[in-house]
Order: structure tokens, then sequence, then C-alpha cells
């Protein structure tokens, strides 16, 4: 009955909208990454309350379906701390705690920029030249996408900050007689692979590989059950 009330409980907690949640920075206590579950337990507790009083449930039924709650967080915990940061295929890299993939073959900026949303990831984006480097290291010499765009001003299209460049020199220049809004590396074989350059959305300069970036598995875990 404690474990039936309560599985009830949890799982109604777990479908709610994420727009019902707000926003929280708690600390958690998975790898120190910010997370929603502590959060999601004191739900649970609070709404276990409004039963109790609801119920008249006596007080050692109440401290039990409490602990129970506390056991299922805790077992989900130690769930998530044995998972690999990444999904098979993807690359993890530590400085970001984030997922890397490269994507091969022809396709145009939207094309790539969906295939990252329906990997649950998006176009990556770059902070610092070791993630630079990082990415290098999985597209060889390969022209790939990025998430760097332009709508007035450039921009991650992941709404991280722009705070590291790698344009290759001159660029960008605002080529090929169109809006060029949309950013490629490697897309010449210059002797410093990783440059960038800026380029439009037409096909004869669209068909790139692309690379995608997510959260390692355990916030994308967290993220999914929102």
């Amino acid at each position: 009955m404690i474990k039936e009330l309560l599985l009830t409980v949890f799982l109604l907690q777990l479908a709610a909208p994420a727009s019902q949640k707000g926003d929280c920075q708690c600390a958690s206590s998975i790898r120190g990454k910010p997370n929603l579950w502590d959060v999601r337990l004191g739900i649970i507790l609070d709404e276990i309350d409004v039963i109790s009083e609801t119920t008249n449930l006596p007080s050692d039924l109440d401290i039990q379906i409490k602990m129970e709650a506390v056991n299922i967080v805790k077992i989900l915990y130690e769930y998530l701390k044995t998972l690999p940061e990444c999904e098979p295929g993807w690359s993890y890299y530590k400085p970001t705690d984030s997922c890397y993939i490269m994507v091969r073959g022809h396709f145009t900026y939207h094309v790539a920029e969906l295939g990252c949303v329906r990997r649950d990831a998006q176009l990556t984006s770059i902070h610092s030249r070791g993630e630079s480097d990082f990415i290098q290291g999985l597209a060889g010499r390969d022209t790939y996408w990025i998430g760097l765009v332009q709508h007035g001003e450039w921009h991650w299209t992941d709404g991280s900050p722009l705070d590291y460049v790698r344009w290759r020199k001159g660029e960008p220049n605002g080529c090929c007689n169109g809006p060029a809004n949309y950013t490629a590396v490697n897309y010449f074989d210059v002797e410093a692979p990783g440059e960038w350059d800026d380029g439009p959305s037409k096909p004869w300069w669209n068909p790139h590989n692309y690379v995608c970036k997510k959260p390692r598995v355990d916030e994308y875990f967290i993220h999914v059950m929102d």
C-alpha cells in the first residue's frame, strides 16, 4: 500500500510539465552538477504531507512513506553514477562536461540543425581552443557545420555566450553574393585546420558534415524526465 501510494505520487511528479517546475539553481549530489531531482524530492515530500493531512495517516505510516521516497531518489542517484558519460557513438570532453558526435554526409545547414535536434542535441558551440581542437580530432580535415549564426549579431544557437572565435584570416567576410549567416569549419584545406568561414544558405555552398553537442548522459536523463 505504501509503495503503491508513493509510486503514484512519484510518477505524477515526473510527468508534470516543465513549465510548472519554475527555475532552479540547486546543487545536485551527482558530480556537483545542477539538476532537478533534489527539487523533485522536496515536491514529492510536500505532496505526501498533503496526503497525510487529508487522509489522517498515522504518524508512523507518514514517516515510512517519506523514508521510501528518500530511498527511491537515492537509488536513482546511484543508478545515474553508473552510467557512461555518453551514449554509444558519442565522445566525451571533460572540460565542458559534454558529449559530441560527428555526423558525416552532405547536409545543408538547416538539415544539419534538424539532425542534431533529432539526437536531442544542438549544433556544437565552441568556447575554447581546447574544445575546438577536441572537435577537430573527431572531424579531421573534413568540413563541418557548427552552431554559430548571424541574425543581427553572431551568436550560438544553443544560447551559450560567444566568448571564443577561431575565424580564418579575413573572416567573416560576407562571402558569396548573399547573406553569409552560417559557419563552417575547415571549408578550405588550410595549414591550420579548425578555422571558421562564414557562408550563405545556398545548395552549392551547403553540403557539409556537422557536429552535435549535448550534456553527458546523466544530465541528459534528468532533462528528458523534465
